[in-house]
């Protein structure tokens, strides 16, 4: 509990609201984190911690309680997962399609039929064989993937729609809270064949780094 305690105090912002965290949710949180012994697992921890001290609510006590039933090996799992989500509308969206241009990309980064069971095993995704799709909403969007913003266009001349697929993961509430700290890199190239795929479903998207503001 100490271990996790210390190496959360680095992680606090300026602004952190340790008094607005609420008593019952630090219980709960040192009742679960107190029984866990590996070194990553206790960083993870030290992550949720400041997290919630930098922003109170924002980790579950559903979330905690899961955390605490996960190995090092589950953590692992699922940081292959999070190489494949997109920042859109504020929300961290896992892309999974099974076009066969996507095919090489998810094998050679470890995205197998195996990991993705076994993370929608954990309730940290949900999978859906008919697949979801997401609705920007407006004709340009900004999508974000590991930090890089992206401006989405639709060209409405030949197309009215503002609605892309996504594939058949959408994350549970408890996943994207842990995605938002999970720790891993992006996959080269993974952004473009998103375009592309977009664009084969017969919207016409036109993808451009945004711009700074």
């Amino acid at each position: 509990m100490e271990a996790i305690a210390n190496a959360a105090i680095p992680l606090l912002s300026e602004n952190a609201k340790t008094e607005l965290v609420e008593r019952d949710w630090v219980v709960n949180f040192f009742d679960k984190a107190r029984l866990t012994s590996d070194a990553q697992m206790r960083q993870l921890l030290a992550k949720i911690l400041a997290g919630e001290a930098n922003e109170p609510g924002h980790f579950s006590k559903r979330t905690i309680n899961l955390v605490s039933e996960l190995d090092k090996s589950d953590a692992e799992k699922f940081s292959i997962v999070c190489r494949f989500m997109v920042g859109i509308d504020s929300h961290l969206v896992p892309i999974y399609v099974l076009d066969a241009e996507f095919k090489d990309i998810y094998k050679n980064n470890g995205l197998t039929v195996e990991v993705i069971n076994h993370v929608n095993a954990m309730g940290l995704i949900i999978w859906n064989d008919v697949g979801y799709s997401i609705d920007f909403g407006q004709p340009v969007s900004i999508v974000d993937y590991f930090g890089t913003k992206y401006s989405v266009q639709w060209d409405h001349e030949s197309t009215k729609k503002t609605e892309v697929s996504v594939g058949r993961m959408l994350c549970t509430a408890a996943g994207e809270q842990l995605a938002s700290i999970c720790e891993t890199k992006p996959v080269e190239g993974f952004m473009e064949r998103i375009v592309t795929y977009w664009k084969s479903g017969g919207i016409d998207t036109k993808l451009q780094i945004a711009q700074p503001s």
